[in-house]
Protein backbone atom coordinates (compact mmCIF):
# COMPACT_ATOMS: atom_id res chain seq x y z
CA UNK A 1 0.00 0.00 0.00
CA UNK A 2 0.97 3.74 -0.43
CA UNK A 3 1.16 6.69 1.80
CA UNK A 4 -2.73 7.88 2.78
CA UNK A 5 -2.83 11.43 3.31
CA UNK A 6 -6.07 11.06 4.93
CA UNK A 7 -4.48 9.43 7.48
CA UNK A 8 -2.00 11.94 8.60
CA UNK A 9 -3.29 14.52 10.72
CA UNK A 10 -1.91 17.25 13.65
CA UNK A 11 -1.74 16.30 17.15
CA UNK A 12 -0.06 19.33 18.02
CA UNK A 13 1.95 22.32 16.60
CA UNK A 14 4.40 24.69 18.59
CA UNK A 15 7.57 26.45 18.21
CA UNK A 16 8.12 24.99 14.21
CA UNK A 17 7.57 21.83 15.22
CA UNK A 18 4.10 19.70 14.51
CA UNK A 19 3.23 16.20 15.98
CA UNK A 20 1.60 14.02 14.06
CA UNK A 21 -0.37 10.97 13.94
CA UNK A 22 -0.91 8.41 10.72
CA UNK A 23 -2.37 5.06 10.99
CA UNK A 24 -1.55 2.56 8.23
CA UNK A 25 -2.55 -0.93 6.97
CA UNK A 26 1.45 -0.75 5.90
CA UNK A 27 3.91 -2.54 8.53
CA UNK A 28 6.48 -0.20 9.91
CA UNK A 29 9.60 -1.54 7.15
CA UNK A 30 7.42 0.08 4.62
CA UNK A 31 6.46 2.81 6.19
CA UNK A 32 10.11 3.93 7.39
CA UNK A 33 10.66 3.75 3.39
CA UNK A 34 12.89 6.45 2.07
CA UNK A 35 9.92 7.90 -0.26
CA UNK A 36 6.74 6.74 1.68
CA UNK A 37 5.88 10.22 3.27
CA UNK A 38 6.66 11.59 0.18
CA UNK A 39 3.17 12.95 -0.26
CA UNK A 40 3.73 15.04 2.99
CA UNK A 41 6.83 16.51 1.84
CA UNK A 42 5.19 19.73 1.97
CA UNK A 43 3.89 19.73 5.52
CA UNK A 44 6.30 17.63 7.39
CA UNK A 45 9.85 18.92 9.00
CA UNK A 46 12.80 17.73 9.65
CA UNK A 47 12.32 16.80 13.79
CA UNK A 48 8.66 16.59 13.14
CA UNK A 49 7.18 13.16 14.66
CA UNK A 50 5.02 11.22 13.71
CA UNK A 51 2.68 9.00 16.51
CA UNK A 52 1.79 5.87 14.33
CA UNK A 53 -0.24 2.71 14.38
CA UNK A 54 1.08 0.55 12.07
CA UNK A 55 -0.11 -2.69 10.35
CA UNK A 56 -3.36 -2.67 11.58
CA UNK A 57 -4.88 -5.57 9.52
CA UNK A 58 -1.92 -7.55 10.57
CA UNK A 59 -0.27 -7.64 13.90
CA UNK A 60 -0.79 -4.06 15.15
CA UNK A 61 1.85 -2.01 16.39
CA UNK A 62 2.50 1.25 17.37
CA UNK A 63 5.41 3.66 17.68
CA UNK A 64 6.88 6.88 16.73
CA UNK A 65 8.52 8.08 12.85
CA UNK A 66 10.83 10.96 13.43
CA UNK A 67 11.70 12.63 10.16
CA UNK A 68 15.28 12.71 9.76
CA UNK A 69 15.27 14.27 5.84
CA UNK A 70 13.09 16.34 3.93
CA UNK A 71 14.10 17.81 0.81
CA UNK A 72 13.81 18.37 -2.83
CA UNK A 73 10.39 16.42 -1.93
CA UNK A 74 11.89 13.43 -0.62
CA UNK A 75 10.95 12.71 2.92
CA UNK A 76 12.54 9.75 5.10
CA UNK A 77 11.75 9.08 8.53
CA UNK A 78 13.81 7.18 10.89
CA UNK A 79 12.88 3.69 11.64
CA UNK A 80 9.80 3.28 14.15
CA UNK A 81 10.59 3.25 17.15
CA UNK A 82 8.09 1.02 19.02
CA UNK A 83 5.82 2.00 22.46
CA UNK A 84 4.18 -1.01 24.57
CA UNK A 85 6.01 -3.46 22.64
CA UNK A 86 6.99 -5.15 25.65
CA UNK A 87 5.68 -5.42 29.10
CA UNK A 88 9.09 -6.04 30.79
CA UNK A 89 7.92 -6.25 34.56
CA UNK A 90 5.86 -9.01 33.49
CA UNK A 91 6.87 -12.32 33.52
CA UNK A 92 5.46 -15.96 32.96
CA UNK A 93 7.95 -17.99 34.76
CA UNK A 94 7.32 -15.87 37.92
CA UNK A 95 3.86 -15.96 37.80
CA UNK A 96 3.88 -19.73 37.51
CA UNK A 97 5.98 -20.02 40.52
CA UNK A 98 4.07 -17.95 42.19
CA UNK A 99 1.10 -20.04 41.65
CA UNK A 100 2.83 -23.08 42.19
CA UNK A 101 3.68 -21.69 46.09
CA UNK A 102 0.01 -20.71 46.14
CA UNK A 103 -1.11 -24.37 44.96
CA UNK A 104 1.30 -26.19 47.40
CA UNK A 105 0.38 -23.60 50.06
CA UNK A 106 -3.59 -24.59 49.54
CA UNK A 107 -3.07 -27.98 49.31
CA UNK A 108 -1.53 -28.63 52.92
CA UNK A 109 -4.10 -26.60 54.13
CA UNK A 110 -6.63 -28.45 52.29
CA UNK A 111 -5.37 -31.32 50.42
CA UNK A 112 -9.12 -31.91 49.47
CA UNK A 113 -10.72 -28.84 48.13
CA UNK A 114 -7.28 -27.49 46.61
CA UNK A 115 -5.40 -30.68 44.99
CA UNK A 116 -6.94 -29.94 41.61
CA UNK A 117 -4.83 -25.93 41.41
CA UNK A 118 -1.86 -28.35 42.16
CA UNK A 119 -1.80 -30.44 39.95
CA UNK A 120 -2.93 -27.95 37.70
CA UNK A 121 0.74 -26.55 38.54
CA UNK A 122 2.18 -29.81 37.81
CA UNK A 123 1.13 -30.11 34.50
CA UNK A 124 2.03 -26.56 32.96
CA UNK A 125 5.58 -28.00 34.66
CA UNK A 126 5.51 -31.32 32.89
CA UNK A 127 4.13 -29.88 29.13
CA UNK A 128 5.94 -26.50 30.11
CA UNK A 129 1.76 -25.52 29.01
CA UNK A 130 2.03 -22.63 31.54
CA UNK A 131 4.45 -20.69 28.86
CA UNK A 132 2.13 -20.85 26.68
CA UNK A 133 -1.03 -19.61 28.28
CA UNK A 134 -2.27 -16.17 28.14
CA UNK A 135 -1.00 -14.35 31.75
CA UNK A 136 -5.11 -13.42 32.26
CA UNK A 137 -5.74 -17.21 32.24
CA UNK A 138 -2.86 -17.58 35.01
CA UNK A 139 -4.89 -14.02 36.70
CA UNK A 140 -7.70 -15.48 37.03
CA UNK A 141 -6.53 -18.62 38.80
CA UNK A 142 -4.59 -17.06 41.06
CA UNK A 143 -7.60 -14.79 41.79
CA UNK A 144 -9.61 -18.23 41.93
CA UNK A 145 -6.97 -19.46 44.72
CA UNK A 146 -7.04 -16.17 46.63
CA UNK A 147 -10.85 -16.61 46.71
CA UNK A 148 -10.64 -20.23 47.71
CA UNK A 149 -8.78 -19.03 50.31
CA UNK A 150 -11.10 -16.68 51.68
CA UNK A 151 -14.68 -18.89 51.49
CA UNK A 152 -12.16 -21.09 53.37
CA UNK A 153 -11.20 -18.74 55.98
CA UNK A 154 -15.03 -17.60 56.12
CA UNK A 155 -16.56 -21.33 56.50
CA UNK A 156 -13.65 -21.66 59.44
CA UNK A 157 -15.16 -18.62 61.22
CA UNK A 158 -19.21 -19.91 60.89
CA UNK A 159 -17.43 -23.01 62.28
Amino acid sequence: MAYDPKNLSVLAYANGFTLWHYTTTDTAAVADNAGYFNGAAEMVHFGDMILANVDTDGTPGAGIFLVNHNAGGVVDVANLTSVGASDSDYSMTRDYHQFREWAEALAAEDPVNHQNMLEYADAWEKDRKWAEIGPEFLHALKLLAKINRMIDAAEKIDD
